[in-house]
């Protein structure tokens, strides 16, 4: 009987630059690494042929001389992803699905694939750093602050971080394309998608519309001063802060979609001022210790990749948070995510967060 003597990693490996150098970097690290590519959408979503994704991650870990895996899990991730992100959209919310996914397809389905196939911990391209401290592990913003991807992975059972690596924490986008051209990786010039993944072929009108047909009912567009502007043919074809598209001619000044109200199934348009937003509720909300009553003073994001503000958090009895911004922010949509962050031994660590149900 052998003894093992190296640290076996699965890194779950999408074809980009970022996974792919992961997966390096652990190699020479001294790790033992396998590569897995998570084939995901359903035919109907998906291009002809095998997915970019699967042919550029076996180049890479044949490149790299490591063993490389597909795992299809269409059939999970319609059900737990793209359907929830439709039937979102469909009552006048702006979902964010990646948040999910992590959830259930990579710390979850992935996860759980990895460990049962001998694997000590799952490695992924994530722009994220976990931290011990004080002997709790946190997740943490990473040294590149342009790139870092905390906000996604809020959501994340922290019992889980014993297991996950996150090799980029320290590597800014730059090195990380120069890392891969040294190595002679083809996807070290690769263009990085600025979509999500299942909108490549179809955007989100048409995915809601094939899986939530009932969502297309027409509903009367309102100004802030209660006029009938104009009618839309289903609120999913509408997000906060939307100027441009509104189907509705003759306006006198830049109007913007500040309110979308699922209850009267109508869209509210009005001045930049009306998208200013003070308050913010969100459920579904875990923060790390802290109770039901606890209030906190400290730094959220309420959407990828803006600014952090201040602010004065209040944990509720119903998994609940009420968030008071110390200075308005523009444009945020229920759905989307809210995330907590503070300053813990130098580091910016993420408290926890809620799915928005409210501002105002």
């Amino acid at each position: 009987m052998t003894t093992r003597t190296k640290k076996r990693v699965a890194v779950g490996m999408s074809g980009g630059v970022d996974s792919s150098v992961t997966a390096a970097r652990l190699l020479e690290q001294g790790y033992d690494v396998m590569g897995i590519t998570l084939d995901l959408l359903p035919d109907w979503a998906r291009g002809e042929g095998e997915s970019t994704a699967v042919v550029d991650a076996r180049k890479v870990a044949e490149t790299l001389g490591i063993e490389h895996h597909v795992l299809y899990a269409s059939s999970l991730f319609e059900s737990e992803v793209i359907t929830p992100f439709a039937q979102t959209y469909a009552k006048g919310l702006t979902p964010n699905p990646c948040v999910n996914c992590n959830v259930v397809i990579k710390f979850g389905y992935l996860l759980d694939f990895a460990r049962e196939h001998g694997c000590d911990y799952l490695a992924t391209g994530h722009y994220a750093r976990l931290v011990d401290i004080d002997g709790t592990t946190m997740l943490c913003r990473p040294d590149d602050s342009r790139k870092d991807q905390s906000y996604f992975l809020w959501h994340i059972d922290p019992s889980l971080y014993q297991y996950i690596l996150f090799p980029l924490a320290d590597t800014k986008k730059t090195q990380t394309f120069a890392y891969a051209e040294k190595l002679g990786l083809h996807v070290a010039h690769k263009a990085e998608s600025q979509d999500i993944c299942f909108t490549c072929t179809m955007n989100h009108q048409e995915i809601v519309e094939r899986l939530c047909p009932d969502a297309q009912i027409p509903g009367p567009i309102v100004d802030d001063e209660g006029r009938v502007r104009g009618e839309h043919q289903g609120l999913y074809n509408y997000t906060i802060g939307q100027r441009k598209g509104l189907g509705v001619g003759g306006l006198e000044k830049p109007y913007y979609v500040y309110k979308i109200e699922a209850a009267t199934n109508t869209v509210y348009i009005g001045p930049h001022d009306k998208l200013m937003v003070t308050h913010v509720r969100a459920n579904n909300a875990h923060l790390i210790g802290l109770k039901p009553g606890d209030e906190i003073n400290c730094e959220v994001m309420l959407r990828y990749n803006m600014k952090p503000v201040n602010a004065l958090v209040k944990y509720t009895e119903d998994s609940q948070i009420d968030i008071e911004l110390e200075e308005p922010v523009f444009g945020i949509a229920a759905g989307q995510s809210a995330v907590c962050y503070s300053s813990v031994s130098g580091v910016s660590a993420v408290l926890g967060g809620g799915i928005i149900s409210c501002v105002d």
